[in-house]
Parts: C-alpha cells; sequence; structure tokens
C-alpha cells in the first residue's frame, strides 16, 4: 500500500511548518518598519522642537523690527513737519525783509513794554521801602533782560552827566550856582530805549542844570525848555 495514502493527514501540516519561517520574517519585517517608523516620528518630534523655537524667536523680531520701524516712521515725520514750519518761516521772513519785520512786528512789541518800565521806574522814585525797593529792582532787571534778548538797551544817565542831543529830551531846568554843572544832566524823568548801537526807539526825558547867580535866583526852577 502506498505510504502516501496511508498518511493523508500529515501533508497539510509539514506544509503549515515550511511557512512558519516565512511568517516569522514577515512579522519580523513589520515590527522592524513599525519601529524605525515610530523612531523616525520621535526624531522629528525632537528636531522639530528646536526648529518650533527659533522659528518663534524669529517671528518675535520680526515683531519688534517692525514696531521699531513704526517708531522711527513717526519721528522722521515729526521731523518733516518741523522742517517744513522752518521752511515756511524763512520764507515769510524773506518776504517781509529785515526792516519790515522790524518796523511792524518787533517795534509795536517792544514799544508796548515801555510803559511798564514808567510805571516801575515812578514807583522807585517813591518807595521808601527796602523789600519793596528790591523787589521794584528784581523786576526792572527782569525787564531789561527780556530787551536785551532783542538787542535793546536802556538809555539812562545820572546827574552830572552831559547832554547829548541825540539821545535825550531835556524837560525842564534846574536851577544851580555851580556854573560847571550848566547844561549838564540834573535828572533823569524817563528812560529812553535804543536798538542796536544807533537806532533810537525813545530818547531819554531829562532836566538840565541851568546856571544861575544866588541874586538873580527865582523860581523858574520847573521852566519847560523850548530849546537846548
Amino acid at each position: 500500500m502506498n505510504n502516501d495514502s496511508e498518511h493523508p493527514e500529515k501533508r497539510p501540516t509539514q506544509a503549515a511548518a515550511k511557512t512558519d519561517p516565512a511568517v516569522s520574517l514577515s512579522h519580523a519585517l513589520q515590527e522592524l518598519i513599525d519601529t524605525a517608523h515610530q523612531n523616525s516620528t520621535e526624531d522629528m518630534a525632537e528636531q522639530n522642537i528646536p526648529m518650533l523655537y527659533q522659528m518663534g524667536q524669529v517671528e518675535t523680531k520680526q515683531q519688534q523690527c517692525l514696531y521699531h520701524l513704526e517708531a522711527v516712521g513717526k519721528q522722521l515725520q515729526a521731523l518733516t513737519a518741523n522742517h517744513k514750519l522752518l521752511e515756511n518761516a524763512g520764507r515769510t521772513h524773506q518776504l517781509l525783509g529785515e526792516q519790515h519785520y522790524q518796523q511792524h512786528v518787533l517795534d509795536p512789541i517792544l514799544r508796548s513794554v515801555f510803559p511798564v518800565f514808567d510805571l516801575i521806574q515812578d514807583a522807585g522814585k517813591s518807595s521808601d521801602n527796602q523789600p519793596s525797593g528790591n523787589l521794584i529792582q528784581s523786576v526792572w532787571a527782569q525787564l531789561e533782560q527780556f530787551l536785551v534778548n532783542y538787542d535793546i538797551h536802556i538809555i539812562r544817565h545820572a546827574a552830572g552827566d552831559d547832554f547829548d542831543p541825540k539821545i535825550m529830551k531835556p524837560m525842564k531846568w534846574a536851577l544851580t550856582t555851580d556854573q560847571a554843572l550848566h547844561r549838564h544832566v540834573c535828572e533823569s524823568l524817563q528812560v529812553g530805549f535804543r536798538w542796536g548801537q544807533e537806532r533810537i526807539l525813545r530818547h531819554e526825558s531829562v532836566s538840565l542844570y541851568k546856571f544861575q547867580a544866588d541874586e538873580t535866583k527865582s523860581n523858574s526852577s520847573n521852566e519847560r525848555i523850548e530849546l537846548c
């Protein structure tokens, strides 16, 4: 009897046994692929963390750069606006001309301060109080400094100074028996103002000494001067 017919049930078992190594190899390959895929994913994740951090830093620096650029842009706009104002002021000044600017702009403004000096001068003459006198002198000094900033100078002379008709306006006589004082300044009645070295904005009002002997002395000390 044929051996194949005697043991028919053993053939599938042997065939299955022969396929076991292939199955095992397939499983091993699949596990290797899965492991490699998992390791690759983990490696990519680990590599992506520094990359994402660097990208975040780059984005932050870009935002800071944009902020600085906006600030610089605003400053440039402000500088441009100021430059235009200066250009317009320069053109206006050129159109007006130096002389027109002084006569029609500065001159009226500065002349409006002159009456304040007159009030302070009168207050100083009538004040016998030391604190009040100090306050008056302080205000006077501040106003004088304000005028100096525009090259305006006060004209004021003391008793005994020579009379100068170019800068002084005689208002009255003051009699004296000292012939050496004749036609010299007796008192500054109202200060004058000079612009620069030559232009007189207001003459100084003064009283002048007039020599007169004792025997001819009269009450003419307040006589107004018509012409000196």
